[in-house]
């Protein structure tokens, strides 16, 4: 398409086409419109060349390779104080994520790299992380407010490389994100490996995965009262988590793999929200649910064979 040299309108939106635009588009000195939304996976890559070439159109709709990214990134700043951040230079803005501090971004413009150590991040590390599936490295050792276990969704990463000693986090007594741990060819950590993970801690990270703070119906939740009281959620006598129900209440992020393991959850119930990604396998790991639901979301991906083994047709 690209020899298409005297080619001012582009319309080829609400297809079914999938990957980058070729760099050949960029020949394409004479486009004035071009509308490509609406596709599988059709995106325009968030480098500097392709950016200056969509800026000098007249018109221009269809996403970024890399917005998901930038998502992902504010997510992060946001969960972990980026306003007393040391260093946050391009953060926010609608720069190149090459230009954001710490940042480095491949041919498409999606992270590959994150090296925030020594920058004054505090709080938990986001699920979020997980969700740069293009990172190969993550940096962000000499942060000592960052406090808890790593996000089970660091397991979804083809790392290379992770740095995380002088810090406060832990791993997880995950066996699998041990196994995942260990294949890792540059690591450093703290050598802490976290207790297990109480449902109150887990009911924790299932609210700053989806965005609690927005949800329609978010009643005692983090209280200290009993998670019975919290709403939505059931437990037995014990005060074990039973039942999650949140119908129509705003969930909007990922499910994290923390999910699986509320040992005695019997029903999940996510349906008719905007929950995006994959559905985590881990859920398959439940011994006792019998019911699940997350119909009405915007789930991607297909269904983890591991809960077709844990729900016969």
């Amino acid at each position: 398409m690209g020899k298409l040299r005297k080619l001012t309108r582009l319309g080829i939106d609400r297809n079914s086409l999938n990957g980058p635009f070729p760099s050949d588009l960029l020949e394409l000195e004479r486009l004035r419109i071009l509308h490509f939304a609406g596709n599988q996976t059709l995106c325009a890559p968030g480098s500097a060349s392709f950016a200056a070439w969509l800026a000098g159109l007249d018109i221009h709709v269809g996403p970024l390779c890399n917005e998901a990214d930038r998502e992902t990134l504010e997510q992060v700043y946001a969960a972990t104080g980026g306003t007393d951040w040391a260093r946050s230079t391009g953060w926010l803005g609608d720069g190149l994520l090459d230009d954001w501090y710490g940042v480095g971004t491949d041919s498409l413009g999606r992270v590959m790299a994150l090296d925030l150590s020594g920058n004054d991040l505090a709080g938990h590390a986001p699920t979020s992380l997980g969700h740069l599936a293009a990172m190969t490295s993550l940096r962000i050792r000499g942060n000592a407010g960052l406090t808890g276990p790593l996000p089970l969704s660091l397991a979804g990463l083809q790392l290379q490389e992770l740095r995380f000693e002088d810090t406060r986090l832990c791993v997880p007594p995950d066996g699998s994100f041990g196994q995942w741990l260990a294949a890792i060819p540059s690591r450093e950590g703290t050598g802490e490996e976290c207790a297990p993970l109480s449902d109150r801690e887990i009911l924790e990270v299932l609210y700053r995965a989806t965005g609690g703070a927005d949800w329609k119906n978010s009643e005692n939740w983090l209280s200290d009262k009993p998670l019975g009281e919290w709403n939505g959620v059931t437990t037995d006598g014990d005060g074990r988590v039973v039942a999650l129900r949140f119908t129509r209440n705003n969930l909007v992020g990922t499910i994290p793999p923390e999910i699986g393991h509320l040992t005695n959850l019997s029903e999940l119930d996510f349906s008719h929200n905007e929950l995006t990604g994959p559905t985590p396998p881990e859920l398959a790991n439940l011994p006792n649910l019998s019911r699940l639901n997350l119909a009405w979301n915007d789930l991607t991906g297909p269904i983890p064979p591991e809960l077709g083994t844990h729900f016969p047709v």
